[in-house]
């Protein structure tokens, strides 16, 4: 029979899934509020006057694609899962992981959400909503905690 990977945390991963949606709460609040500001709606162009915005956004939106693999390694990969016998240490490797998972997909984001709001351009709402179905995938999950 396998091992119940929440043996001795049951109580901590409430509180993981809580901050989990609040993230994702927080994100569509602010692109709901973002779009109301506007009755008019957002004009969709391509930013040719802001270039350096649209650079922005692409750089610091490839950044948690590039990063997310390298952190999952150093701090949740197979060998440190393996090592660590514990529920509890292995749950906390989890659980800082995934917060700086949800971090570096809500930076984004909310980066596009305020450029849009700035510029009056639903273009950079791309970047929020691409971050946002990432950061939705990004789920806590119970398998994830099994060696």
């Amino acid at each position: 029979m396998a091992k119940d990977p929440l043996e001795g945390i049951k109580e901590e991963w409430l509180p993981l899934q809580i901050i989990h949606y609040s993230l994702i709460a927080g994100i569509l609040i602010f692109m709901v509020s973002v779009l109301l500001m506007y009755p008019e709606g957002l004009f969709f162009a391509y930013p040719v006057d802001s270039v350096p915005f649209l650079i922005m956004n692409l750089c610091v939106a490839l950044i948690p694609l590039i990063v997310v693999p390298m952190v999952k390694k150093k701090l949740y990969g197979p060998e440190k899962r393996k090592a660590e016998t514990d529920n509890r240490q292995r749950f906390y490797a989890y659980r800082s992981y995934k917060i700086i998972q949800w971090s570096l997909s809500e930076g984004p984001a909310l980066l596009g959400i305020v450029t849009s709001m700035i510029l009056n351009n639903a273009v950079y709402l791309i970047f929020a909503i691409f971050h946002l179905a990432f950061l939705i995938s990004a789920k806590p999950d119970k398998t994830e905690l099994r060696a």
